[in-house]
Parts: structure tokens; C-alpha cells; sequence
């Protein structure tokens, strides 16, 4: 789909309220909020689940909070949160700003996980809003809260994107030094430098998208700031699926995109973020080495030329963006 539509989002106020870990887990009382049970990994929070009425019990004797706080709102998304970049911008980040910091959210203090990433650092360091509010839960903390604001669809909203992430995006990149300027810059980003699904015939396909007009890229190296900005001035992104792509929620209206794809591994999530951009995006299918012992999301695989060329020759793809402003 182009485009997704928006379902009502509601702010709920808890009192009383513990939060368990960076995975985000609440529980008031003997209860826990089964929206907050978001990507989470139950065993590892000391929590299990009934196969058959699926009802969420604690695992051993209940541990009381070590800190209290008066007043705070929840930004944590399940285990993912702080360990995978694409969830980190997608999920996390975007709660920090919705409702805005100075409406709904107030001066509360910030519940988010606990730094892991070096790109968390970098984003942060671009929110210096979040400075001094912020309290970073560790995977075993068990912060208790007075009073608990808590938005499950804002991250809970993958496939649908709230309306406010688009205004917190293109604030972090302005923030990141991207002028709204667009070079019309051609990337190729290259994963090289993967350990898994290594695109066998890389330096093929590198040489052939440098011969129309693509520079070769990677995203190992580059501060957060500086993939915002590339991403920002790309006119046209042909990359492999993988966690450097998240940033195409950084790049403008009507930029191309066309992603490479395993048949054995179609995954649609980058496709969701070029719709929250408004970007055109187009796949190509490439061929996995069947004999192989490595499980299905690790093999080596290989695109096939021809498909290429015919993609960086079809007018439609490589015409510039149409821009307004």
C-alpha cells in the first residue's frame, strides 16, 4: 500500500503503576497491561504465559520496585527497543514526541532502556530535550510510578504510523544538518561488511550501479547524524534489506526505492517505512544458495544483472523526485 491509515490513539494515565525492565512490561497491582506486552520476551522478566487462556502470571514471588518516581511516561518497546536500530526509530523514538513534549507529556520523567548502542547515544545527543528527564531501565530494574502515561499505538503503530512521527523525523533532520537542500544523490548501500546473507556477486552489482551514476556506500562508521543526512539527500536508494535501510524514514517525498529480497525471506518493514515517507518502492527478488547449511535468514545469496539493468533503465524509477518547496 501506498499509504496507511490511522487508528484513534488515546493516552492512558495509570497510578500505581510498575514498569519491569527496558523491555516495558506494566503491571498494576496483580494485573498486567497486555498492551505493554509489545515484542516482549515474558521469561526473561520473570513473567510466563498460559498456552491456553493466555492469561500472564509472575513466575516467582512479586519483587517490589526499587525506585519510585511521582510522575512519568512510558518510551520502551519490548525487547527489540534498544537492540534493533529499525525499532529503536520506528517504536521508541517517536513516543517521545507524541503528544509533544510540552503538551500532554509535560516535564515528566522519560522511562526508556538502557543504553546498549552506540546509535542510541547519537540520537540522543540530537534530542537534547530528553536530558536530565530521562531514566534508563536496565533489564532488571523495576521502576514503580504515582503516575503512569502510557500510548500503546504510538508503539504499537508500525503499520500504522502516527501522524506525529512525521513531525519528529523532520525535526532530528534538520537537527542532523540536513538544509532541505536535495543533491539528487544515488546510493548503492552496500552490506559488504555483513556477517550473514552476503550478496555474492556484490562487486558486480557495484560496478554496474557506478556506471549509472550510484556511489557505493556503507553505513558501518557513520554517527547517526550522518546517515540521516545522507539518506535526506538520496535521491534514489537500491540496497540489499537489511537494518541500515531503517533510515529511509529519513529520506523526501517521491524518492525511489528498490530493495533487494530474498525469496525465502520476504520481509515487508522497510516497505512500511518508505510508505511513512511518502517514498516510490519497487523490489527485486534475487536467488539464495539452496545448498546450504546456514538457516534461511543467513544464506548467501545472488540478484540477477539483467533485473538490475533493467531497473536503473526504466525511466519511471530513475526520474528525479518531485519536489515541492
Amino acid at each position: 500500500m501506498p499509504s496507511y491509515a490511522v487508528n484513534d490513539v488515546a493516552m492512558y494515565v495509570l497510578h500505581d503503576a510498575v514498569v519491569h525492565g527496558e523491555q516495558g512490561i506494566i503491571s498494576v497491582g496483580d494485573m498486567i497491561v497486555a498492551e505493554s506486552l509489545f515484542h516482549v520476551n515474558l521469561e526473561l522478566q520473570g513473567f510466563t504465559q498460559d498456552k491456553v487462556d493466555k492469561q500472564v502470571y509472575f513466575l516467582r514471588n512479586y519483587i517490589k520496585p526499587e525506585t519510585w518516581v511521582e510522575s512519568a511516561s512510558h518510551v520502551l518497546c519490548g525487547f527489540v527497543g534498544n537492540r534493533n536500530y529499525a525499532h529503536w526509530w520506528v517504536d521508541v523514538v517517536p513516543a517521545i514526541m507524541i503528544p509533544p513534549f510540552h503538551d500532554a507529556f509535560k516535564d515528566t520523567t522519560l522511562l526508556m532502556p538502557q543504553i546498549r548502542n552506540q546509535w542510541q547515544r547519537d540520537t540522543l545527543a540530537l534530542l537534547p530535550e530528553t536530558y536530565g528527564r530521562t531514566v534508563f531501565i536496565g533489564e532488571h530494574d523495576r521502576i514503580g510510578c504515582r503516575e503512569l502515561c502510557f500510548v500503546p499505538k504510538v508503539t504499537q503503530s508500525h503499520p500504522h504510523p502516527h501522524p506525529f512521527r512525521r513531525r519528529l523525523l523532520d525535526a532530528v533532520k534538520e537537527r542532523a544538518g540536513f538544509d532541505g537542500s536535495h543533491s539528487g544523490r544515488r546510493i548503492y548501500l552496500s552490506r559488504r561488511d555483513a556477517s550473514a546473507r552476503k550478496l555474492l556477486n556484490e562487486d558486480d552489482v557495484s560496478a554496474m550501479l557506478t556506471y549509472y551514476g550510484f556511489e557505493t556506500v556503507v553505513m558501518t562508521g557513520r554517527s547517526v547524524a550522518e546517515q540521516i543526512k545522507l539518506f535526506a539527500e538520496a535521491s534514489h536508494i537500491i540496497s540489499p534489506h537489511g537494518a541500515g535501510l531503517a533510515n529511509v524514514l529519513f529520506c523526501q517525498p517521491d524518492a525511489a526505492l528498490c530493495e533487494f529480497l530474498m525469496p525465502s525471506y520476504v520481509n515487508w518493514s522497510i516497505r512500511k517505512m518508505a510508505a511513512i515517507s511518502e517514498m516510490r518502492y519497487g523490489c527485486i527478488l534475487g536467488r539464495e544458495i539452496i545448498n546450504s547449511d546456514s538457516p534461511i535468514m543467513e544464506r548467501n545469496w545472488m540478484i540477477d544483472l539483467d533485473d538490475l539493468e533493467k531497473l536503473v533503465r526504466d525511466q519511471n524509477f530513475m526520474r528525479e523526485p518531485n519536489v515541492v518547496g
